[in-house]
């Protein structure tokens, strides 16, 4: 094993040091001894790293960027210089905790320790219910949900290395889960927003205030209140009668305002309901359309003192998109955040080449803007399949960005100096080479080919000839890095993914072809390909459990196992009803005679990939 690096640090020095510095030894691979290596650290207002081969000048403005000039320090010492100005005053990563995968304790702390030495100085935790309020036995129940000690040990973690945790919860809708449980259905509206007006739900509300003071030390809380676009029209309907929306969303927002002023807290609100109530569509706003005039004062003067509202925008491609939706948030409250998005939340793939499409043109308007303050957010919708640390390439490539580097090329020789991987060895986890991999648009294949059913033909019209022999391809390619030390658990569950593909993407297709011809010898042969899909399937269902209790906590688990064993058992069958029709024990199999209609109801598809995230969507049109 290789000797860690003996440093003797000097100097000026960030509060708890030392203790940070023991926990992140076996990341940095440095230990501070007196007969180590001089370090002159300096307090000043950027970050320099300056050494002649002997000794070393630090310089560092905010702790977070005493923690990642350490690991810039060459290994073995040799001459640099090095420089770097942050753009922003804090700049971070939200992940999902409430679609099912929510990260051990431990992962969370291999991503702070990842995350800290990329530059990045918060952490933003998106829990729908999956923390911890005292007197709501079931909020979170069987769902991972984080202890009060497991806030407190994440938080203490990250403030050793000068990180804000900031949570993230919902106080209006995207509150679903909760409404599994009778006790919480007396405060449902609609969907899945909660009953305001109603005192027992801001007796809830207050309870996850009181749980967030009592376990974080940030002053900030993202309070969520997007998406609420049937607020008004359900039980609040039926006890209130009809009132005008926007109101109700303002009365909503002042009482959680002067709630949160209690515990000392600021609130982030995602701004899309001030546009979708005040003014239509998110993405259409006053600055767009100038037709629906300036606006409103009144609209401005509503806005608590207390909220700051956050941009989000995971899906343009045009710089001059961003900067006029950024003004269009400042005209309502200036000074508004960004959030971006680094795509996990469509399957077990990520999409680095589309994130890192839109965040480029994202981070250079923010900086044009002037935007002090960014996340990049890491949604895990429908089952948080995609594991957080695919998306590195992207993660890397903003960070590069937040310094002000943006030269592709010199990104890519520095991801390869730091991770030991070529970028676009590491983007194969996108699976390039095949439909999945798009810097235009979200394509998703590789969900919907695994989930959908081979006699149904729902998905047929969106394979071309040759997306079987793409898959293969890709699993050669992911092979390469399947031993990798820390990542190597990636490549090995997308590998075996990739395996599975390229027997299941085309073997409805084939199947149907063998059955409409009357080729019972074709038909029977095919059984030999279920054969192979089903052990394929086993092996992915292997090495994806592994990343997922890698990664996770096991809460969540089960509805992969409800998914991949359902996917299972089709296969078995219609393997069994096509041995069956071939050896003439059975006279039709009917879904087979059924016409293929494109799943998008599009009238000519020709093999072009879609995107369909929603399992029960992809798996059957039958009712689930």
């Amino acid at each position: 094993m290789m000797r860690k690096q003996h440093i003797h640090i000097l100097g000026q020095t960030p509060a708890g040091w030392q203790k940070a510095l023991t926990e992140l030894q076996q990341e940095l691979g440095y230990v501070s001894a007196d007969d180590g290596i001089e370090i002159q650290c300096v307090q000043g207002n950027d970050l320099r790293v300056e050494s002649d081969g002997r000794t070393v000048t630090l310089t560092w403005a905010a702790p977070v960027q005493f923690y990642r000039a350490l690991s810039l320090i060459p290994q073995p010492l040799a001459a640099c210089s090095v420089h770097e100005e942050a753009h922003f005053e804090t700049c971070g990563v939200m992940f999902d905790c409430s679609r099912n995968a929510v990260m051990t304790v431990e992962s969370v702390k291999r991503w702070i320790d990842l995350t800290a030495k990329l530059g990045f100085n918060t952490l933003h935790l998106y829990m729908e219910d999956t923390y911890e309020v005292d007197g709501n036995p079931y909020f979170g129940h069987l769902r991972g949900r984080y202890s009060k000690a497991e806030l407190k040990e994440i938080d203490a973690y990250a403030a050793a290395q000068d990180m804000q945790v900031i949570p993230c919860i919902q106080t209006l809708a995207h509150v679903n889960a909760l409404f599994h449980w009778p006790v919480y259905r007396e405060i449902h509206d609609a969907a899945d927003i909660l009953l305001t007006g109603d005192e027992r739900t801001y007796e809830l509300v207050e309870g996850m205030f009181r749980t967030l003071r009592e376990c974080l030390r940030t002053n900030v809380v993202n309070i969520g209140m997007d998406e609420a676009d049937l607020l008004g029209l359900g039980k609040y309907l039926t006890l209130h009668g009809y009132r005008d929306r926007f109101g109700i969303l303002m009365e909503h927002l002042r009482r959680v305002s002067e709630m949160a002023k209690k515990y000392d807290f600021e609130l982030l609100m995602w701004g899309d309901m001030f546009f979708r109530l005040a003014g239509g569509d998110y993405f259409t706003n006053f600055n767009q359309n100038p037709e629906l005039g300036e606006i409103p004062e009144e609209i401005k003067q509503l806005v608590p003192e207390n909220i700051h509202l956050v941009y989000w925008d995971y899906f343009s491609r045009d710089r001059q998109s961003y900067e006029r939706n950024i003004d269009a948030h400042n005209a309502i409250k200036p000074g508004s955040w960004f959030a971006g998005g680094l795509w996990t939340w469509t399957g077990f793939a990520p999409h680095n080449a589309f994130s890192i499409a839109t965040m480029r043109e994202a981070m250079r308007a923010c900086r044009a803007k002037g935007v002090e303050n960014v996340v990049m957010t890491m949604w895990g919708d429908n089952g948080a399949e995609c594991s957080k640390f695919a998306v590195l390439p992207a993660l890397f490539t903003v960070a590069q960005m937040a310094k002000g580097i943006d030269n592709e090329a010199a990104i890519h020789a520095n991801f390869e100096e730091k991770f030991g991987i070529p970028f676009e060895g590491f983007r194969a986890l996108d699976l390039t080479g095949t439909q999945n991999d798009s810097a235009e648009a979200i394509y998703n294949p590789d969900k919907y080919l695994l989930f959908c059913d081979p006699f149904m033909g729902q998905f047929d019209n969106r394979v071309k000839s040759g997306d079987a022999a793409g898959y293969a391809d890709c699993a050669a390619r992911l092979a390469v890095y399947a031993d990798h030390a820390e990542y190597g658990y990636l490549f090995r569950s997308l590998r075996a993914l990739c395996a599975f593909l390229s027997v299941k993407a085309d073997l409805g297709i084939r199947t149907r072809a063998a059955y409409l011809s009357g080729d019972k010898k074709a038909a029977k042969a095919l059984c030999t390909d279920y054969d192979a899909a089903l052990e394929r399937l086993d092996a992915f269902y292997a090495a994806y459990e592994q990343q997922w209790m890698h990664e996770n906590k096991p809460q969540g688990f089960d509805v992969v196992d409800l998914r991949i064993g359902g996917q299972r058992q089709r296969l078995l069958h219609c393997r069994d009803r096509l041995l069956a029709y071939a050896e003439g024990w059975l006279d039709r199999i009917e879904e087979l005679e059924e016409p293929v209609l494109d799943c998008c109801c599009e009238e000519k598809a020709d093999g072009q990939a879609t995107r369909a995230i929603f399992w029960h969507e992809i798996a059957s049109a039958n009712v689930i």
